[in-house]
């Protein structure tokens, strides 16, 4: 008779013992693939949990932030131009012309071209193109163009030509510029 045979008749308990050992860690082997994934699954929960309380406790801050919103939309609407309001328009750049101390020689607002700024064809505001002539020392010049840009309203100078300035007293420059001021949607 075999010997291994011989000692597991002699010790059926230490045989039963050795076979319940095998199949708990096979279960455990098993089991250790379920208990990971629950636990990716556990902690995916409690992100979302996390995310959804701090959106809670931001909901309460919505309505303020909305009226935040608001009051900046209406500041930006406030700082547009009105293209049919041709004086008014024209008088901003009168008003730079005294703070700057240059002269404005020509000043006119192109009432013809008509462009506007959409997203997906949504129209939300138009540009208004001025062509400006204007002379002044070279300090007054870039006073006048700085406050062009960083004045009431938003404006981009698209171009600009510098001259020297013979036909006006000596060391004054001769500037010519097209600059474009966003306004209001144009309601036909």
């Amino acid at each position: 008779m075999n010997p291994v045979l011989k000692k597991i008749k002699e010790n059926p308990l230490a045989l039963l013992l050795f076979l319940l050992s095998l199949g708990v860690l096979g279960y455990m082997f098993l089991q250790r693939d379920v208990s990971f994934q629950k636990a990716k699954e556990g902690a995916l929960l409690k992100s979302e949990l996390e995310l959804m309380q701090a959106n809670a406790q931001e909901a309460d801050k919505l309505a303020e932030d909305g009226a935040r919103l608001n009051a900046m939309i209406q500041a930006i609407e406030n700082r547009l131009m009105i293209r049919a309001d041709n004086a008014l328009n024209l008088r901003y750049f009168y008003n730079i012309q005294d703070s700057a101390k240059v002269k404005i020689t020509s000043l006119e607002q192109n009432l013809t071209e008509v462009a506007s700024i959409s997203v997906d064809g949504v129209g939300f505001y138009s540009i208004i193109n001025f062509n400006i002539a204007f002379s002044g020392k070279i300090t007054e010049v870039i006073s006048f163009l700085y406050l062009v840009r960083s004045g009431q309203c938003f404006a981009r100078i698209n171009q600009l030509t510098v001259g020297n300035g013979a036909a006006t007293s000596k060391g004054n420059l001769v500037v010519t510029a097209v600059i474009s001021v966003l306004g209001r949607k144009d309601v036909l």
